[in-house]
């Protein structure tokens, strides 16, 4: 989970999986430089599951490949601190790792939006998600990756927009990608600067 001056929600993000009906996970926040009160409300936290590192503001993608260092686990999630997990999330993914004999593969979910007190979300067709569509790409928040493949390939620092999709895009030409059609995490929006997806990156992406 990597957090930028989110002391007004990256609680909410904290309790979603606190909440978890699967247990046996490991919380890993990096604080990109919070200059708020940030780091007092993860520190409030008193769960020997969450660990928090502190390093200079350098942006989400650096703060990504840190988390992933510091991780422990075989399968790595990613969780924005303004956003939230359903109760289920983990669980599924769980499910589906052992069903499939614990692949070296992305998973991912899909997920609710929230904007103005209004949840939807994108109606899922078969083969939208076969592979990557770089203009449907899944949301970070749902997405669960071998680590065998972060070791190989991680965040770009350098790209400064889209960086999840051109991370998706690699991992997609090499590896395979698996797609749980299953709703188990919420994105919010409407409290920060969303910006609009260019069809001419994705399409120099592709």
């Amino acid at each position: 989970m990597p957090t930028y001056n989110r002391d007004a929600l990256i609680g909410r993000a904290i309790e979603s999986v606190i909440a978890q009906s699967f247990d046996d996970w490991e919380l890993v926040i990096i604080d990109d430089g919070s200059t708020d009160t940030t780091a007092e409300v993860i520190s409030s936290y008193a769960d020997e599951r969450i660990t928090c590192h502190y390093q200079p503001n350098r942006g989400h993608a650096s703060a990504r490949n840190t988390g992933i260092r510091a991780s422990r686990g075989t399968y790595i999630c990613f969780l924005d601190s303004d956003d939230q997990y359903m109760r289920d999330h983990l669980q599924v993914l769980h499910h589906h790792i052992v069903k499939r004999n614990y692949p070296v593969a992305l998973l991912h979910t899909l997920h609710y939006k929230m904007e103005n007190g209004v949840q939807s979300c994108r109606e899922y067709s078969p083969g939208d998600f076969d592979r990557i569509k770089f203009w449907k790409f899944p949301h970070t928040n749902s997405v669960c990756i071998h680590r065998t493949i972060l070791e190989t390939v991680q965040f770009n620092p350098e790209v400064r927009v889209h960086v999840d999709p051109e991370l998706y895009g690699r991992i997609a030409s090499k590896f395979e990608i698996i797609t749980l059609p299953t709703h188990t995490t919420v994105t919010h929006r409407g409290h920060a600067r969303v910006t609009t997806p260019s069809l001419r990156f994705y399409k120099e992406l592709e």
